[in-house]
């Protein structure tokens, strides 16, 4: 039985000069700007011209290129060495290539019996995981795409995916040697308050990860009492998600409190790991006199595939994972 598994993921600039392209597609879409078509389609062109030379340097840290494709491809390799095999891998990327449109083409020639889809964000959100689908059902409709396929939501409180994080924060920890108390800040990446208000789980989900990992790396010795879920990486106008890891930082140093963070909303390093936490916000930490620590993402770690090759195991018997104020989450909607 030929069956695919398609892990989803936000994608990025393969080079410098795709950066223009991958910025009018990002804020082109419908549930980032929930604009009429018309509209989204002038101010992505716009957007795209007025960042893209900023964004292009913020890139050129990291060699030139996003590396999300890099990350999943490698996480996909692992996987399905976990799997047995039991599956043909694809990566399929909201933003960039190979683009879900691609991949769908693909799998028309593949020909699978069985398609499963497994969006590589922990946390839901309109603005990830059901972009995601929502492009992938676009696109099934445009190529007529009749494979039978299921989809797998959401796993914040994962076993293993908390277990991974414990285990990368407890190795991390190992090698910092603090002079004076440490605060512990998880950074998430920010969405606009607008989402949260209708019902998006993103922010509940974010925090049972943070509950779950604390206790983890509490039964294993390390305690934190003084610690902190932020956001970053806001952009425009909109009130977002806070409070903010900039103003986190500020309160650090107003209390005389060195930094470690850890990344919990990002199974991979990219842009906002390597560059706005290990340049930009590293930076202020030092300017504000603060020692800054972090731990690294996910990755591969062998903790973190486990828990991937569980839900693909048990796809057919995951329970919802949202309260029900949480009504956006894709499996309320279904």
């Amino acid at each position: 039985m030929k069956k695919a598994l398609v892990l989803m993921n936000f994608g990025g600039p393969r080079s410098l000069e795709d950066v223009a392209s991958f910025l009018k597609d990002l804020f082109s879409d419908p549930c980032v700007f929930e604009y009429p078509s018309w509209i989204r389609r002038l101010l992505a062109h716009y957007i795209a011209k007025k960042r893209a030379k900023s964004v292009a340097k913020s890139y050129a840290l990291m060699g030139g290129r996003s590396l999300v494709f890099e990350s999943t491809e490698k996480q996909s390799q692992a996987l399905s060495e976990k799997l047995n095999h039991a599956y043909d891998v694809f990566c399929a990327m909201r933003y960039g290539s190979p683009s879900i449109r691609d991949v769908i083409s693909q799998l028309k020639d593949y020909k699978p019996q069985e398609v499963l889809l497994l969006p590589m964000y922990p946390h839901f959100s309109l603005t990830t995981t059901l972009s995601c689908f929502k492009e992938w059902e676009r696109e099934v409709k445009r190529q007529a795409f009749s494979y039978p396929t299921k989809r797998i939501c959401c796993y914040p409180k994962n076993d293993y995916f908390i277990k991974a994080h414990g285990e990368i924060i407890l190795g991390a920890w190992k090698k910092v040697k603090p002079e004076r108390p440490v605060r512990l800040l998880f950074s998430a990446h920010g969405i606009p308050m607008k989402f949260v208000s209708r019902g998006d789980p993103y922010c509940t989900h974010i925090k049972e990860s943070c509950r779950a990992i604390l206790a983890y790396i509490n039964k294993k010795g390390l305690a934190f009492s003084d610690w902190q879920l932020c956001y970053q990486s806001r952009v425009g106008p909109l009130a977002w998600t806070e409070p903010y890891l900039d103003d986190e930082l500020d309160r650090a140093a107003k209390d005389k409190k060195d930094v470690f963070v850890v990344p919990i909303s990002f199974v991979g390093e990219h842009l906002e790991t390597l560059v706005e936490l290990d340049v930009e916000y590293k930076e202020k930490a030092e300017a504000l006199g603060l020692a800054f620590f972090r731990a690294p993402a996910l990755e591969s770690h062998p903790s973190f595939i486990e828990g991937l090759a569980q839900l693909v195991r048990h796809h057919d018997h995951l329970p919802r994972s949202c309260p029900v104020e949480n009504n956006q989450c894709w499996r309320y909607r279904a």
